[in-house]
């Protein structure tokens, strides 16, 4: 994930689907994300 040129932060993608990762996340579903090269199912 490259840095925003004008922030110079790492930003998340805005979709919902970044959301439901999130959830995931939070809700003990998942460990960790990875917003590389988009998401797909392990």
């Amino acid at each position: 994930m490259d840095k925003d040129a004008q922030t110079g932060l790492y930003l998340f993608p805005d979709t919902r689907e970044t959301l439901a990762r999130f959830k995931e996340l939070w809700d003990g579903k998942l460990y960790n994300l990875r917003f590389s090269g988009g998401y797909q199912d392990a």
